[in-house]
């Protein structure tokens, strides 16, 4: 986790750079270990790669030279010796301002939940999911893209599942402890959101819910509470950057669930 924070953080500082730097910079999230190491001394300004040999630049990163020409391959070069020239090339129109505005909030939103994610209550939510015979996803507003791409992922998975914005439908549709209601809501705050919220614990219904902050007021009717945490932005018309904190969440309790899928059905 923390290397791909590293990467994050060093992606928004970035002020410019040319084509094969943001080649890098696009890929940087996914690669881990020796790609990682190899991809951050091509953006590092105060190393010369130019001056360095293959073989050098390989120790360096702690790799061989045939792992720098896979790496090279991965991100659309035919070689090593090729990417380099291509850095070599000079440097490409400044960014524009706004766009490095945006580009900042954006992983600033990311970096806020990866620093505070807790594994413990994705694995437990994980858990709940694949022990229900049915899972109702429930988001409104802004919230429901969120609330359904888990759901439409989960039904991929084979999974018994619904999704809903109305609260009525989902209050209506809660009513059997096999069920788990799964919510998402930024503020966990709205009247609809505590009907439904306080509408299956009342029931017995277990209840995950996704939200920003731990001590939201829908948090005291759920069994797990996830957290995206994002507090170093605004929360006035900056609601994207929080959603997609939040799909993040989901991509990681997603990972979670289908390794304890195959358990389950064995």
């Amino acid at each position: 986790m923390t290397d791909v924070i590293d990467g994050l953080a060093r992606m928004a500082r970035l002020r410019q750079g040319n084509a094969a730097k943001r080649r890098i910079v696009t890929q940087l999230i996914g690669m881990r270990g020796a790609a990682l190491r190899v991809a951050q001394l091509l953006m590092d300004s105060s190393v010369s790669i130019h001056d360095l040999s293959i073989a050098e630049i390989a120790e360096r990163c702690e790799t061989s030279p045939a792992s720098l020409l896979r790496i090279s391959r991965n991100i659309g070069y035919r070689n090593f010796s090729e990417l380099r020239t291509a850095l070599q090339e000079g440097e490409d129109s400044v960014i524009d301002p706004w766009v490095k505005e945006r580009a900042g909030l954006f992983f600033t939103s990311l970096l806020d939940t990866f620093d505070t994610i807790d594994p413990d209550a994705i694995v437990k939510a994980a858990e709940m999911i694949c022990a229900a015979k049915n899972v109702m996803m429930f988001g409104a507003l802004l919230s429901a893209p969120v609330a359904q791409m888990l759901e439409l992922r989960l039904r991929t998975m084979k999974m018994f599942t619904s999704f809903t914005s109305d609260s009525e439908v989902a209050v209506n549709s809660l009513f059997s402890k096999d069920q788990l209601l799964f919510c998402v809501s930024h503020m966990g705050a709205s009247p609809p959101v505590i009907r439904v919220l306080s509408h299956a614990g009342k029931h017995g219904i277990p209840v995950v819910l996704l939200t920003n902050l731990s001590n939201a007021p829908g948090t005291r009717y759920a069994d797990v509470v996830l957290t995206t945490n994002v507090t170093s932005i605004p929360n006035v018309g900056e609601d994207v950057f929080c959603r997609v904190s939040g799909l993040l969440v989901v991509d990681l309790l997603l990972q979670k669930v289908a390794e304890m899928l195959p358990a389950r059905t064995t």
